[in-house]
Parts: structure tokens; sequence; C-alpha cells
């Protein structure tokens, strides 16, 4: 599956960048139906 994500250039689609701090905010965003990924940022 790697391979195929390499050669076909497929990216996931991130919706919204949060910093650790925030993740209750993240996780609500994602409960209120985000279309991409949500990334919790661990280190600045």
């Amino acid at each position: 599956m790697n391979e195929a994500l390499e050669s076909l250039k497929i990216r996931p689609v991130i919706d919204a960048v949060y910093a650790f701090d925030d993740a209750q905010k993240a996780y609500e965003h994602l409960y209120r139906g985000a279309f991409g990924k949500i990334v919790i940022r661990v280190s600045k």
C-alpha cells in the first residue's frame, strides 16, 4: 500500500493543526465533522 501511495502521490488532507495544549479543541473540531485529518502538534 505504501508503494501505491508513493507512486500515485496520494497525500492525506489535513483540515487543521492544533497545539498539544489545545487537544480538547481538536477533538471538538473532529466531532463536528471535520473533512480531513486533525493534527495535534506535540512539540514546537
